[in-house]
Protein backbone atom coordinates (compact mmCIF):
# COMPACT_ATOMS: atom_id res chain seq x y z
CA UNK A 1 0.00 0.00 0.00
CA UNK A 2 1.11 3.39 -0.56
CA UNK A 3 1.86 6.41 1.62
CA UNK A 4 -0.78 8.55 0.81
CA UNK A 5 -3.24 5.64 0.81
CA UNK A 6 -2.81 4.73 3.75
CA UNK A 7 -2.85 8.06 5.46
CA UNK A 8 -6.56 8.46 3.62
CA UNK A 9 -7.63 4.84 5.20
CA UNK A 10 -6.74 6.02 8.53
CA UNK A 11 -8.24 9.38 8.56
CA UNK A 12 -11.29 7.54 7.11
CA UNK A 13 -10.89 5.11 9.73
CA UNK A 14 -10.45 8.36 12.34
CA UNK A 15 -13.97 9.56 11.19
CA UNK A 16 -15.97 6.67 11.38
CA UNK A 17 -14.93 6.75 14.99
CA UNK A 18 -15.75 10.11 15.28
CA UNK A 19 -19.21 9.64 13.95
CA UNK A 20 -19.90 6.51 16.02
CA UNK A 21 -18.82 8.57 19.39
CA UNK A 22 -21.14 11.33 18.32
CA UNK A 23 -23.96 9.04 17.69
CA UNK A 24 -23.15 7.34 20.99
CA UNK A 25 -23.31 11.02 22.78
CA UNK A 26 -26.63 11.68 20.63
CA UNK A 27 -28.09 8.37 21.57
CA UNK A 28 -27.93 9.11 25.36
CA UNK A 29 -28.78 12.89 25.36
CA UNK A 30 -32.01 11.70 23.47
CA UNK A 31 -32.53 9.04 25.63
CA UNK A 32 -32.28 11.43 28.94
CA UNK A 33 -34.69 13.64 27.25
CA UNK A 34 -36.74 10.92 26.96
CA UNK A 35 -36.53 9.58 30.37
CA UNK A 36 -37.21 13.76 31.69
CA UNK A 37 -40.29 13.37 29.14
CA UNK A 38 -41.33 10.17 30.72
CA UNK A 39 -40.94 11.68 34.56
CA UNK A 40 -42.66 14.88 34.00
CA UNK A 41 -45.46 12.56 32.54
CA UNK A 42 -45.49 10.59 35.43
CA UNK A 43 -45.22 13.22 38.12
CA UNK A 44 -48.00 14.87 35.95
CA UNK A 45 -50.01 11.70 36.66
CA UNK A 46 -49.33 11.44 39.79
CA UNK A 47 -50.75 14.85 40.23
CA UNK A 48 -53.88 13.89 38.56
CA UNK A 49 -54.43 10.95 40.58
CA UNK A 50 -53.59 12.93 44.21
CA UNK A 51 -56.29 15.41 43.04
CA UNK A 52 -59.07 12.61 42.32
CA UNK A 53 -58.05 10.90 45.41
CA UNK A 54 -58.79 14.20 47.30
CA UNK A 55 -62.35 14.88 44.99
CA UNK A 56 -63.48 11.90 46.18
CA UNK A 57 -62.36 12.09 49.68
CA UNK A 58 -64.48 15.88 49.78
CA UNK A 59 -66.81 14.02 47.77
CA UNK A 60 -67.32 11.18 51.00
CA UNK A 61 -66.77 13.54 53.13
CA UNK A 62 -70.09 16.06 51.57
CA UNK A 63 -71.87 12.66 51.23
CA UNK A 64 -71.93 11.91 54.79
CA UNK A 65 -71.39 14.84 56.76
CA UNK A 66 -74.01 18.22 57.14
CA UNK A 67 -72.41 21.61 55.39
CA UNK A 68 -73.57 23.64 57.84
CA UNK A 69 -72.25 22.35 61.69
CA UNK A 70 -70.00 19.68 59.65
CA UNK A 71 -71.65 16.86 62.31
CA UNK A 72 -72.27 13.66 60.52
CA UNK A 73 -75.58 13.55 58.88
CA UNK A 74 -78.28 11.16 59.01
CA UNK A 75 -76.98 8.75 56.61
CA UNK A 76 -73.74 8.45 58.59
CA UNK A 77 -75.48 8.21 61.82
CA UNK A 78 -77.99 5.66 60.94
CA UNK A 79 -74.72 3.63 59.30
CA UNK A 80 -72.85 3.84 62.56
CA UNK A 81 -75.97 3.15 64.62
CA UNK A 82 -76.34 0.06 62.60
CA UNK A 83 -73.20 -1.09 63.46
CA UNK A 84 -73.21 -0.77 67.05
CA UNK A 85 -76.49 -2.39 67.26
CA UNK A 86 -75.15 -5.75 64.82
CA UNK A 87 -71.79 -5.11 66.59
CA UNK A 88 -73.66 -6.28 70.24
CA UNK A 89 -73.86 -9.75 68.80
CA UNK A 90 -70.09 -9.44 70.27
CA UNK A 91 -70.13 -6.64 72.72
CA UNK A 92 -73.37 -6.57 74.43
CA UNK A 93 -72.56 -3.38 76.42
CA UNK A 94 -75.50 -1.12 75.81
CA UNK A 95 -75.95 1.55 73.14
CA UNK A 96 -76.99 4.56 73.87
CA UNK A 97 -78.79 7.71 71.68
CA UNK A 98 -79.95 11.07 72.36
CA UNK A 99 -82.28 12.80 70.31
CA UNK A 100 -82.09 16.48 70.76
CA UNK A 101 -85.00 19.40 69.37
CA UNK A 102 -84.11 22.61 69.72
CA UNK A 103 -87.23 25.02 70.61
CA UNK A 104 -88.72 28.27 69.32
CA UNK A 105 -85.62 27.41 66.34
CA UNK A 106 -88.74 28.60 63.87
CA UNK A 107 -88.13 32.31 65.65
CA UNK A 108 -84.54 32.83 64.97
CA UNK A 109 -85.24 32.45 61.47
CA UNK A 110 -88.07 34.62 61.66
CA UNK A 111 -86.61 37.88 63.34
CA UNK A 112 -82.81 37.47 62.13
CA UNK A 113 -83.40 35.78 58.90
CA UNK A 114 -82.01 32.31 57.28
CA UNK A 115 -78.52 32.87 56.99
CA UNK A 116 -78.48 34.08 60.65
CA UNK A 117 -80.09 30.85 61.81
CA UNK A 118 -77.98 28.97 59.68
CA UNK A 119 -74.99 30.76 61.79
CA UNK A 120 -76.93 29.65 65.10
CA UNK A 121 -76.52 26.04 63.50
CA UNK A 122 -72.83 25.96 62.79
CA UNK A 123 -72.41 27.36 66.23
CA UNK A 124 -74.54 24.38 68.04
CA UNK A 125 -73.28 21.89 66.26
CA UNK A 126 -69.96 23.63 67.91
CA UNK A 127 -70.72 23.21 70.86
CA UNK A 128 -72.34 19.67 70.53
CA UNK A 129 -69.19 18.08 69.72
CA UNK A 130 -67.82 19.94 72.58
CA UNK A 131 -69.68 17.69 74.48
CA UNK A 132 -68.81 14.21 72.86
CA UNK A 133 -65.99 12.31 73.28
CA UNK A 134 -64.21 10.49 70.60
CA UNK A 135 -66.43 7.77 70.30
CA UNK A 136 -69.44 9.50 70.09
CA UNK A 137 -70.99 10.66 66.88
CA UNK A 138 -72.82 14.29 67.15
CA UNK A 139 -75.24 14.30 64.39
CA UNK A 140 -77.51 17.15 62.74
CA UNK A 141 -80.39 14.76 61.69
CA UNK A 142 -83.18 17.53 60.38
CA UNK A 143 -83.45 20.81 60.63
CA UNK A 144 -83.44 21.80 64.35
CA UNK A 145 -82.84 18.44 65.08
CA UNK A 146 -79.39 16.72 66.32
CA UNK A 147 -78.23 13.03 67.41
CA UNK A 148 -76.10 11.73 69.32
CA UNK A 149 -74.72 8.63 69.46
CA UNK A 150 -72.96 7.12 72.16
CA UNK A 151 -69.87 4.72 71.64
CA UNK A 152 -69.78 3.32 75.32
CA UNK A 153 -73.07 4.53 77.17
CA UNK A 154 -72.75 1.84 79.97
CA UNK A 155 -76.22 2.32 81.23
CA UNK A 156 -78.84 5.09 81.83
CA UNK A 157 -76.84 6.75 84.26
CA UNK A 158 -74.14 7.59 81.83
CA UNK A 159 -76.35 8.73 79.06
CA UNK A 160 -77.89 11.20 81.19
CA UNK A 161 -74.73 12.66 82.06
CA UNK A 162 -74.27 13.58 78.50
CA UNK A 163 -77.55 14.84 78.44
CA UNK A 164 -77.08 17.22 81.46
CA UNK A 165 -73.91 18.27 79.83
CA UNK A 166 -75.22 19.11 76.75
CA UNK A 167 -78.04 21.04 78.10
CA UNK A 168 -75.29 23.08 80.83
CA UNK A 169 -73.63 24.22 77.53
CA UNK A 170 -76.89 25.78 76.09
CA UNK A 171 -77.57 27.85 79.49
CA UNK A 172 -74.76 30.26 77.95
CA UNK A 173 -76.67 32.55 75.18
CA UNK A 174 -75.61 32.49 71.53
CA UNK A 175 -73.98 35.58 69.66
CA UNK A 176 -76.01 36.11 67.08
CA UNK A 177 -75.28 39.42 64.94
CA UNK A 178 -74.23 41.16 67.99
CA UNK A 179 -77.21 39.80 70.26
CA UNK A 180 -77.39 37.47 72.77
CA UNK A 181 -79.93 34.85 71.54
CA UNK A 182 -80.84 31.93 73.90
CA UNK A 183 -81.26 28.88 72.46
CA UNK A 184 -83.49 25.80 74.98
CA UNK A 185 -82.99 22.10 73.78
CA UNK A 186 -85.11 18.81 74.98
CA UNK A 187 -83.72 15.48 75.00
CA UNK A 188 -84.70 11.92 74.93
CA UNK A 189 -81.97 9.37 76.07
CA UNK A 190 -82.59 5.86 75.03
CA UNK A 191 -80.64 3.00 76.19
CA UNK A 192 -80.68 -1.08 74.12
CA UNK A 193 -81.14 -2.85 76.66
CA UNK A 194 -82.68 -6.06 75.18
CA UNK A 195 -80.06 -8.17 72.78
CA UNK A 196 -82.79 -7.83 70.03
CA UNK A 197 -83.13 -3.99 69.92
CA UNK A 198 -82.72 -2.56 66.08
CA UNK A 199 -82.11 0.81 65.11
CA UNK A 200 -85.55 1.48 64.87
CA UNK A 201 -86.90 0.62 67.86
CA UNK A 202 -83.86 3.16 69.26
CA UNK A 203 -84.62 5.53 67.28
CA UNK A 204 -88.24 5.49 68.44
CA UNK A 205 -88.20 5.16 72.26
CA UNK A 206 -85.44 8.32 71.57
CA UNK A 207 -88.16 10.62 69.46
CA UNK A 208 -90.89 9.77 72.44
CA UNK A 209 -88.90 10.40 74.99
CA UNK A 210 -87.67 13.73 73.67
CA UNK A 211 -91.37 14.38 72.99
CA UNK A 212 -91.95 13.84 76.52
CA UNK A 213 -89.09 16.35 76.91
CA UNK A 214 -90.90 18.86 75.27
CA UNK A 215 -94.15 18.56 76.83
CA UNK A 216 -92.31 19.10 80.42
CA UNK A 217 -90.75 22.31 79.56
CA UNK A 218 -87.36 23.88 77.57
CA UNK A 219 -83.99 22.82 78.35
CA UNK A 220 -85.31 19.16 80.19
CA UNK A 221 -83.97 15.44 79.22
CA UNK A 222 -86.56 12.82 79.57
CA UNK A 223 -85.60 8.74 79.33
CA UNK A 224 -86.92 5.88 77.52
CA UNK A 225 -87.22 3.92 80.48
CA UNK A 226 -89.20 6.79 82.72
CA UNK A 227 -92.18 7.41 80.12
CA UNK A 228 -94.63 8.50 82.27
CA UNK A 229 -92.69 9.72 85.19
CA UNK A 230 -91.67 13.23 85.63
CA UNK A 231 -88.64 14.36 83.74
CA UNK A 232 -85.50 14.05 85.16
Amino acid sequence: MKQGEGLAAHHGGCDLGGRDAMQVTNGQADLRARLEELETANEALRAQLRHQGQLVEQLRYQAFHDSLTGLANRALFTDRLAHAVASRLRDPRPIGVLFLDLDDFKKVNDTYGHAAGDALLAAIGERLQACVRPADTAARVGGDEFAILLGDAGSYEGATHVAARVIDSFRSPFQLEGTEVAVHVCIGVALSEALDDDADNILRAADAAMYAAKRAGKNRHVRACDLGAPAI
